[in-house]
């Protein structure tokens, strides 16, 4: 329901804007270097809008490394 402020992307790289409305129970994903990324915004035209149904996502959080007030290893399992 709101926009995402994003400082770590340098000089906002990654191509023309673009705004989209994510229905609940999906995501909207977007890679790390947003200019070489195949991610939704690829994806604009399918059907979802780009979007992923949750529960079509697999994996589990073991670590996060960013930011680094954040950092925090998950215990495997």
């Amino acid at each position: 329901g709101r926009s995402l402020d994003e400082p770590y992307l340098v000089g906002r790289e990654g191509g023309a804007e673009f705004e989209v409305v994510v229905p609940e129970g999906r995501l909207w994903l977007l890679g790390d270097d947003r200019a070489n990324s195949v991610d939704s915004r690829d994806h604009l035209g399918a059907p979802g809008g780009g979007s992923v149904a949750v529960e079509a996502v697999e994996g589990r959080v073991v670590a996060v490394v960013w930011p680094p007030v954040r950092a925090v290893d998950r215990p495997a399992g």
